[in-house]
C-alpha cells in the first residue's frame, strides 16, 4: 500500500510538472507598419529557453485565427501565404504569438499586434509640352510625378517609374513616353524632369497612366537566420487621367485632429524669444530664452519636455554657475538616448553639460573659447558622441568631446565674414550650414557640408540676395531648407545639385515666411509660416508639404504672434507638436510673454 501511495505521489507531481508554464510571457511582438513591399515583418522578443514559436493571423474575411508560422525563429515576414488575395493594400492585419518548449508547453498568447503593407499612390501631377524653337519637330515634355515614400523602406532594391499615353480612355492602343528607376538610396517623393516627345501632337485628346515597380528582397529563414532568397517585384498603375484635367498643384487644408495643451510654463511672465525644438525616442522637447532683454540680447534658457500628455520641466534646474550667469546670449541643446545637452555662451563665459538625471560639471575649456570672445555656438550628437561648432575670431571650427577635452575635427570649416552656423545629425550624418557675406553687400551664400571622417565635404553652395535664418531637413537622401528675408519672405527649397535648388513655394498670395521646418514618418514637409493678406491679417499657420501640395492644417490661427522667433514645429512620427507665441501677451516690444502649444494627429 505505502508503494502504491508512493507511485501515485510520483505521478501527480510529474502530471502537474507538466502542466506547469515555465516560459515567461512574451514581452514584446511587433508588425511592421507599411515599411516593407509585398511584406510583413513580425518579430518576436526571444523567449529564454523557448524552443518554438507560433504565429497567427487573424483571416480579414472569415475572422478566424490561422497559423502562419511554426518553428524556431522568432521572426518571419508574412507574404499573405494562406490568403485568396493574399496581402492586401489598406488592409490592417492582426497577429498574436506564443513560444513552446518541448517538455514545458505553450505560453499564453501575446496581446494583439497589427501591421500592413506598404501601400504607393503615385500621381500625375503636372506635364506641359513645348517646343525649345519654333522649328524644331520634336516637342519638350515637363513632368511632375508624386511618389510619396516612407523614410524607411527596408526591402525596396529598386523602383521603376513608366509613364503611357493613349488616344483611349480604354487604353486599348498606349505608347510608352516615359520610362526612369531609382535606386533603394533615392527616396525622393517628388519626381521631376524633363523628356522629348517625337509623336506628340497638340491637337488631339490624350489619357496618361503611370506604371511603376518596386524590386523588393525576399527572404527565408533557415535556423533562424533570414537568409536573401530572390527578388520580387510589385507593380501598381495609377487611374487614368485625362490630359487635360492635368494642372499644376494646388492648396487647400488637411484635417487633424487637434490637442491644445494651452500655455507653457505659465508662471514666467517676460519676454520669451529663440525657440529650439527636438525629439528623441518617444519625447519631445523644446527650448527657448525666458525673462529675454531684447536691449542686452540676453536671456535665460529654458528646457521643456512633451512625452504625450504635456508638457513640462525637463529638469527642477539649470547648474548653478549657468544659472547665476545673467550674460547668456546663445544658447542651443540635443537630446540623444535621453541624455540633454546643453551650451550656452555668456559675456565671459562658455558652458557645456550633459543632464542624465544629474548635470555633469562643466565640460568647456579654454580649447572652445580661443583666443577673444566666440560666438554663433551650435551642439550635434552622433554616435553618442558630442560636437560643437563655434566660430572663432573669422574661423568656423568643429570640436569633438573625448574624455576630458575636446578635439578639432578636421582643418577649419570656414574662414571670412560668415554669420549663423548650424550643425545637426541628419539621419546618422553630420551636417554643417552656414551664411557667407560680402562686406558692404545684402548678397548671401549658403554653404552646406558634411563630415566624412575628419573632412568637411561640400554638398551645396547656393546665393540668394539678403537670404537668412536657413534651416535643414533631410528626407530621405535629399536635402530640403527654409530661409526668410527681412522676416517678410522666404522659401521652401529642394536641394537638386551642388548648386541650384527648386522652390517649393509658389504663387502664394500676400506675405510669406518659413520660421521653422521638420519632417513626418511619412516623408511629408511640415512648416511653421507667417502669412497674411492684409497687415489686420498677419498671423502663423502650420503647412504640411503632401504629394506637391502645401495644404494649411485646419485649426484656428487668430491667436498666434508673428513676431520675434516664438515658434517652432517639429514631427514625432506623424503628430505634429506646434508652439507658438500668443499674440495677446506681447509686450511694448512685441515679444510674446506667454508661449502655447499644440499637436497636430491623425
Amino acid at each position: 500500500m505505502k508503494k502504491f501511495t508512493f507511485l501515485l505521489l510520483i505521478l501527480t507531481l510529474a502530471i502537474v510538472t507538466s502542466c506547469e508554464n515555465p516560459l515567461t510571457p512574451i514581452q514584446s511582438f511587433t508588425a511592421s507598419k507599411g515599411t516593407y513591399v509585398a511584406r510583413i515583418h513580425l518579430a518576436i522578443e526571444q523567449v529564454a529557453d523557448a524552443e518554438n514559436y507560433n504565429i497567427q493571423r487573424r483571416n480579414p474575411v472569415t475572422n478566424e485565427w490561422e497559423e502562419i508560422h511554426w518553428g524556431s525563429s522568432h521572426f518571419i515576414q508574412d507574404d499573405g501565404w494562406g490568403l485568396d488575395n493574399g496581402l492586401i493594400e489598406g488592409q490592417v492585419y492582426e497577429y498574436r504569438a506564443r513560444a513552446h518548449k518541448n517538455d514545458g508547453g505553450y505560453n499564453d498568447w501575446s496581446e494583439v499586434t497589427t501591421g500592413y503593407i506598404f501601400s504607393p499612390s503615385p500621381k500625375l501631377k503636372y506635364l506641359n509640352y513645348y517646343k525649345e524653337n519654333p522649328n524644331d519637330y520634336s516637342y519638350k515634355l515637363e513632368y511632375l510625378i508624386s511618389d510619396k515614400l516612407p523614410k524607411v523602406l527596408h526591402n525596396l532594391q529598386r523602383r521603376h517609374i513608366e509613364l503611357w499615353r493613349s488616344e483611349s480612355i480604354n487604353f486599348i492602343s498606349k505608347e510608352q513616353i516615359l520610362s526612369t528607376e531609382f535606386s533603394p538610396e533615392t527616396k525622393d517623393s517628388i519626381i521631376a524632369g524633363t523628356t522629348y516627345d517625337y509623336d506628340y501632337n497638340p491637337n488631339k485628346t490624350y489619357y496618361y497612366k503611370l506604371i511603376l515597380r518596386y524590386d523588393y528582397d525576399y527572404y527565408r529563414y533557415n535556423n533562424g537566420v533570414m537568409v536573401h532568397e530572390t527578388t520580387g517585384q510589385y507593380t501598381k498603375e495609377s487611374s487614368v487621367i485625362n490630359g487635360n484635367d492635368i494642372t499644376e498643384p494646388g492648396g487647400g487644408t488637411v484635417e487633424y485632429n487637434v490637442t491644445d495643451y494651452g500655455e507653457i510654463n505659465s508662471s514666467a511672465t517676460n519676454a520669451k524669444d529663440g525657440t529650439i525644438m527636438c525629439s528623441d525616442g518617444s519625447t519631445v522637447y523644446l527650448g527657448y530664452f525666458d525673462n529675454y532683454s531684447a536691449l542686452a540680447s540676453i536671456g535665460k534658457p529654458v528646457i521643456m519636455k512633451n512625452d504625450g500628455a504635456n508638457w513640462q520641466n525637463a529638469f527642477s534646474s539649470l547648474p548653478s554657475e549657468l544659472n547665476t550667469d545673467n550674460s547668456i546670449e546663445e544658447f542651443d541643446f540635443t537630446v540623444a538616448s535621453n541624455v540633454i545637452y546643453l551650451a550656452a555662451l555668456g559675456s565671459e563665459d562658455l558652458y557645456v553639460y550633459k543632464y542624465n538625471g544629474a548635470w555633469s560639471q562643466n565640460l568647456s575649456t579654454s580649447v572652445l573659447w580661443g583666443i577673444s570672445k566666440p560666438n554663433y555656438l551650435n551642439i550635434a550628437v552622433l554616435n553618442n558622441e558630442l560636437y560643437l561648432t563655434i566660430q572663432q575670431d573669422d574661423d568656423i571650427k568643429v570640436f569633438k568631446y573625448g574624455v576630458t577635452d575636446w578635439t578639432q575635427i578636421g582643418s577649419n570649416v570656414a574662414t571670412g565674414f560668415n554669420t549663423n552656423t548650424k550643425l545637426k545629425n541628419l539621419d546618422g550624418k553630420l551636417y554643417i550650414w552656414y551664411e557667407a557675406n560680402i562686406n558692404g553687400s545684402s548678397s548671401t551664400t549658403l554653404h552646406i557640408k558634411h563630415l566624412e571622417g575628419s573632412s568637411w565635404i561640400n554638398n551645396f553652395e547656393w546665393s540668394k540676395d539678403a537670404s537668412q535664418n536657413f534651416d535643414l531637413i533631410k528626407v530621405g537622401n535629399v536635402l530640403y531648407f527654409k530661409y526668410d528675408i527681412s522676416g517678410t519672405e522666404g522659401n521652401v527649397c529642394k536641394v537638386t545639385s551642388n548648386t541650384s535648388a527648386t522652390n517649393l513655394v509658389d504663387g502664394v498670395n500676400g506675405l510669406f515666411s518659413p520660421k521653422s521646418i521638420t519632417s513626418d514618418a511619412s516623408g511629408n514637409i511640415i512648416i511653421s509660416c507667417i502669412t497674411g493678406t492684409s497687415l489686420n491679417d498677419i498671423h502663423q499657420e502650420v503647412w504640411v508639404y503632401e504629394s506637391l501640395e502645401w495644404k494649411t492644417i485646419n485649426d484656428d490661427y487668430s491667436g498666434t504672434s508673428f513676431r520675434k522667433n516664438s515658434s517652432s514645429v517639429q514631427a514625432l512620427n506623424n503628430d505634429i507638436h506646434f508652439v507658438y507665441g500668443l499674440k495677446s501677451s506681447e509686450d511694448a516690444l512685441y515679444y510674446p510673454t506667454v508661449l502655447k502649444a499644440k499637436k497636430y494627429s491623425k
